[in-house]
């Protein structure tokens, strides 16, 4: 029974690597595509990872956790004070590399997602979408 529940929770994490490289990639493309247009870092920053959040949402409920839970509200209230949290996180750790240490803002980017995308996935799974 151990090992199912290894190999259970081994799956959901190899899932959850899956869906943030897509995410990833997804929020950086946004990312680079704004810049490309002008937008300042900050604006293109914000928009990446909200796009991010809501394609995020969708696979986690729906591949990663397969949560049961049918009031999709509280889950997704959950999933947006989890982003929030690792989000502001996130955007300090990028505007101190960016404005402080004068990193590349694309450096950046890269770097402070990594941040992001640990904290998501621990919070995520013990607070958004926990099966009862």
């Amino acid at each position: 029974m151990n090992r199912i529940v290894d190999n259970t929770k081994t799956l959901r994490f190899i899932k959850f690597l899956l869906v943030g490289v897509i995410n990833t990639s997804l929020t950086f493309l946004i990312y680079a595509l704004l810049r490309f247009w002008g937008i300042i870092p900050e604006v293109c920053n914000i928009i990446g990872y909200v796009v991010g959040v809501i394609n995020s949402f969708l696979w986690n409920k729906k591949w990663v956790f397969k949560t049961s839970e049918t009031n999709v509200f509280r889950e997704f209230a959950c999933f947006v004070f989890v982003f929030a949290v690792c989000y502001t996180m996130q955007f300090w750790a990028f505007t101190t590399l960016l404005y402080r240490f004068q990193l590349n803002d694309y450096v950046a980017q890269i770097s402070c997602m990594i941040i992001y995308t640990s904290l998501n996935y621990v919070l995520n799974s013990y607070f958004s979408f926990r099966n009862k």
